[in-house]
């Protein structure tokens, strides 16, 4: 299980350090092919993400932060599937949309998360 936990902070990092110094990189090579596919297949990466997190979570030396993200991972994956269409359809939307400040203010984020997450291993 601290496996998961290592492959998916090394992402967020990855994916977190990319969005901040080659925003437009992330934006033409990521972001806008997420326009093409279908908002319902990425609900499965996220509710298999978060199971996988509930999972890891007794392992991680951070049980409430990493069980917080499984949850907040499944949320998102049953509101992606579930979901009223044109809400969903709404906020990717606008994501896609946003400002290159935002994604680099997301990328932040991200990063921040993923070393937590590789730092509660």
């Amino acid at each position: 299980m601290e496996l998961i936990l290592l492959i998916m902070g090394v992402i967020w990092v990855i994916l977190g350090t990319l969005s901040i110094f080659t925003t437009a990189f992330i934006r033409k090579n990521f972001f806008n092919k997420l326009k093409k596919m279908d908002f319902k297949k990425w609900s499965v990466a996220a509710i298999i993400v978060g199971v996988l997190f509930l999972m890891a979570a007794p392992v991680s030396r951070a049980r409430l932060f990493i069980t917080i993200l499984g949850i907040l991972s499944l949320i998102k994956g049953f509101y992606l599937l579930l979901g009223p269409k044109e809400k969903v359809k709404k906020m990717m939307d606008w994501w896609l949309k946003a400002e290159d400040k935002m994604y680099k203010v997301w990328g932040i984020v991200v990063l921040i998360i993923g070393v937590l997450v590789l730092i509660s291993i």
